[in-house]
């Protein structure tokens, strides 16, 4: 009887290995598709800034061209306070 027993363990392993395997390929093509998506995702960024259609940060305006001097204008009411 012990080596039924044996048999039933071993075949139990063996699916347990075969069931190990498939889910490591899987994620292993998942994370392989991934790292793909962000390579591909770097080099289309840096294309489309360099091309001016992308914004480097979101909510910034594109810079502007080198002719116009570059001038911070800051507005608002504002109040002199006397320094003792």
């Amino acid at each position: 009887m012990p080596w039924i027993m044996q048999m039933v363990w071993f075949a139990v392993l063996l699916l347990g290995m075969g069931i190990a395997l498939w889910v490591s390929f899987w994620l292993l093509l998942f994370l392989f598709g991934v790292g793909v998506a962000a390579v591909v995702w770097t080099h289309l960024r840096e294309y489309l800034l360099a091309k001016g259609i992308l914004n480097p940060t979101p909510g910034v305006p594109p810079e502007e061209s080198a002719s116009s001097p570059s001038v911070t204008t800051i507005e608002g009411d504002f109040k002199r306070v006397d320094s003792e």
